[in-house]
């Protein structure tokens, strides 16, 4: 796309895999040289060797990003051993916690002993983050802050409560933060992601013989979504990974504080005619 990120240096925290691991390779094929991050390390070492097997240029450290110390040693490393940080991406996000999926059920079934690991993994992680590397950009005056949300947070979507309300705090942390650190040439935005393709999809498809049950409830939950969503398709890795080095260029240089929904029209067009009304999943 030519973005003008030649040299650049970005942090996508939880680039070990899937969706994360796209936009540290969009970010490095426009010019970028990329910090791969995750809490598992054979995650990080996968990652930067199929980056340099592709000639990029790419510095891997495990660190636990809801751990402000681990995210501050990153930092203080990044700086020390790349010179600078221009482009933060805070990817980490989980759906559930340490149940797993049923952690993911209605409200007033949840363990709140499960709450915290959900926010720490969505709002604490995104501030820890912006918290390590401010202080650098503010020195430069210059920086880019690009904040992974959910379409869950503009769309009532039911059954993730905990989750949503993470990424709400996401998305009034963009607003504010952007407003304070303007002044110092730091742009602070959003990308709100859709219903997505990802592994789950084919892991569902390769058990639909052995789990017919769990096949059945995702493609019921497709059937509602496709008609509402005016593109038609679930969004991808890529989909993403382009808006956020739109974001992290200097082509997006006036815009700050923004949530750009990358959702394939849902839920800002919705066709009733359908039948198919977000919120509606009882399943």
């Amino acid at each position: 796309m030519h973005l003008g990120l030649e040299g650049k240096v970005a942090i996508v925290t939880g680039s070990g895999q899937i969706v994360g691991k796209q936009m540290a390779m969009t970010l490095a094929e426009e010019g970028a040289r990329v910090v791969i991050n995750d809490q598992f390390p054979e995650r990080v070492e996968r990652t930067v060797a199929e980056l340099s097997a592709k000639g990029y240029q790419a510095l891997g450290i495990t660190a636990n990003v809801t751990d402000y110390k681990q995210v501050e040693a990153m930092v203080d490393r990044v700086v020390k051993e790349l010179g600078r940080i221009d482009i933060l991406v805070n990817n980490v996000g989980i759906a559930w916690g340490p149940q797993g999926p049923k952690s993911r059920g209605w409200f007033h079934d949840q363990d709140p002993a499960d709450w915290a690991d959900i926010l720490d993994h969505n709002i604490v992680c995104t501030m820890n983050c912006s918290r390590a590397v401010l202080p650098h950009m503010i020195e430069r005056h210059y920086g880019k802050i690009i904040n992974i949300s959910s379409v869950g947070t503009v769309a009532s979507v039911v059954k993730t409560c905990v989750y949503q309300s993470g990424k709400g705090a996401v998305n009034q942390f963009t607003a504010s933060l952007a407003g304070e650190v303007g002044r110092h040439g730091i742009n602070v935005n959003a990308v709100v992601t859709g219903y997505t393709l990802g592994p789950r999809d084919a892991l569902v498809e390769a058990r639909r013989e052995t789990h017919p049950e769990e096949y059945e409830r995702r493609m019921a939950h497709k059937n509602r979504m496709m008609p509402v969503t005016p593109m038609g398709r679930m969004g991808t890795g890529e989909d993403y990974a382009n808006a956020v080095a739109f974001l992290a260029s200097d082509k997006a240089s006036y815009i700050t504080g923004h949530l750009l929904c990358v959702t394939g029209g849902f839920p800002q067009i919705l066709e009733y005619s359908s039948g198919a009304i977000p919120g509606q999943g009882r399943d």
